[in-house]
Parts: structure tokens; C-alpha cells; sequence
């Protein structure tokens, strides 16, 4: 059983997705959806497979990871031994810029 924390952000974002998804055909966002949720339990099973992120590291003082799940990518700390999604951000946007204004 995997254990994770969703933060409001991350939260927010996963909204976000949906909206963006909801009218799109179901056969073709039901699989993003599907993907998404398996991914953030993946993580919460495993997270440690994420590759750590240089910049959000820096900005947070603690190790973040990330994880990409295209064009989305899924950035996570595990400070105490559960680990936290911090933001779903597509990476068409501008994700430095998104990361130091919810890390900083």
C-alpha cells in the first residue's frame, strides 16, 4: 500500500488537469487520468525511483525528486518518511519560474 501526501498546490494542479481534461473525449482522458493517479501511488510506493531535482533542492534546502509522466512532471520531497507531491507542473510552461514561487 503506498502513503503519500498531496500539498494544496498539488492539489490544485490535479483540479486543474481535470478541468483542462473534461472535454476532451473519454477515451483519450481517462488514460492521462489513469496514468496520473498510478504515478502518484507509485511514488508513494517508491520514492526513491524519482530523479533528484537539482533546482527545486536548492530552493527548498532538502532533496526534491521528480518524476515525469509526459507533458506532466510530478516534483516530491520525503522529509518525514512519507512522501509530499509538491506540484504537477506541464512542462510546456515555465517550470523554474513556477518552483522558486512555491518553494521560496
Amino acid at each position: 500500500m503506498s502513503r503519500f501526501y498531496l500539498s494544496r498546490k498539488a492539489i490544485s494542479d490535479i483540479d486543474d488537469i481535470r478541468d483542462y481534461l473534461a472535454p476532451i473525449p473519454e477515451q483519450y482522458a481517462a488514460p492521462i487520468r489513469k496514468s496520473l493517479y498510478e504515478l502518484i501511488h507509485e511514488i508513494g510506493a517508491n520514492p526513491l525511483r524519482g530523479s533528484i531535482h537539482s533546482e527545486a533542492t536548492r530552493l527548498l534546502g532538502d532533496v526534491v525528486r521528480s518524476r515525469a509522466l509526459p507533458p506532466y512532471r510530478l516534483f516530491y520531497w520525503d522529509d518525514r518518511g512519507t512522501p509530499e507531491i509538491l506540484a504537477i507542473i506541464n512542462m510546456a510552461q515555465d517550470v523554474g519560474a513556477i518552483l522558486r514561487e512555491r518553494l521560496q
